[in-house]
């Protein structure tokens, strides 16, 4: 091969390998960039995952106590509704009781006017008519009290089934404000629980996409990375060339110093015979080849 051409084809050659490190530098980079991206997201959904584990157990452990709320809530309100049936039948009870002694008014009323006409006794200086015949009023609604016992065991029962029945009923309300902050609270978790989920999926299909780009960057890579290993090779190999060009053209000059060497060697032996006076050259030329 002609030394000019090796030398042009090895320029060309070094040339294209500084190109292709260059562009192999860019798709390196652009390779990492999208393996970074891919690792970043899939930290984030990792992250996520973990947070929508949490989530999920505060929300079904704020639903179960919304269920438990309201199953307190039903038992109270069925207890409330026999306590109003209750209520309804001591109702028809006293008044059926009262209807039948002619009573106008519950035993409660008679106690509180025995009592006021008593106090009046003990408080007011009163003639004896007037002392004798509020002696003789008291003890009329005395016997009538005590014809209304059963009148008076009624009205506490009913007494006790309403103050019941209104405790049970501010319990009641209090459980029903309870499920419906908890159920609040419990629908806020779901939707951000649906949010979350959402997230994951949305950066799901960003790190699928991610890892695309980064493996189609790395295949790339590997490409170039193959060809500049050719591309070295084929410069090694053509350095090599030039050694051995240059190897062989040093030989031939030898060879042809030594030949040129040797005619004149010759030249210098036929003067010696021919006794022709040598020159300075001739004299070191001599030596050269005899030695």
């Amino acid at each position: 091969m002609d030394e000019h051409q090796v030398f042009d084809d090895i320029k060309e050659l070094r040339s294209a390998i500084a190109l292709l490190r260059e562009l192999l530098k860019t798709i390196n980079d652009e390779k990492e960039i999208w393996f970074t991206k891919k690792s970043a997201l899939r930290e984030q959904i990792t992250s996520l995952i973990s947070g929508l584990k949490e989530s999920k157990s505060a929300r079904d452990k704020s639903t179960a106590q919304v269920k438990l709320s309201k199953e307190k809530r039903e038992g109270l309100n069925d207890k409330r509704k026999e306590l109003q049936k209750e209520v309804k039948v001591l109702e028809k009870e006293r008044t059926a009781m009262m209807q039948k002694l002619n009573l106008d008014k519950p035993p409660m009323v008679l106690k509180k006017s025995i009592e006021h006409l008593e106090r009046k006794m003990e408080t007011e200086a009163l003639p004896f008519n007037k002392e004798k015949e509020l002696m003789a009023k008291i003890k009329e609604i005395k016997k009538k009290l005590e014809e209304c016992k059963g009148v008076d065991e009624v009205s506490k029962k009913l007494s006790l089934a309403r103050k019941e029945l209104s405790r049970i009923g501010m319990q009641s309300q209090e459980f029903h404000l309870e499920v419906t902050a908890k159920a609040k609270l419990s629908q806020e978790k779901h939707v951000a629980l649906v949010e979350n989920a959402k997230s994951i999926d949305h950066l799901r299909k960003e790190e699928k996409e991610s890892t695309k780009k980064a493996l189609f960057y790395k295949e790339v890579y590997n490409i170039l990375s193959d060809s500049l290993k050719e591309y070295l090779d084929h410069l090694q190999k053509m350095t090599g060339e030039v050694v051995e060009i240059k190897e062989k053209k040093k030989k031939e000059k030898i060879a042809r110093n030594q030949e040129m060497l040797e005619e004149k060697g010759k030249s210098v032996e036929e003067k010696i015979k021919l006794k022709k006076k040598l020159t300075k050259d001739d004299l070191l030329l001599f030596q050269a080849t005899n030695n």
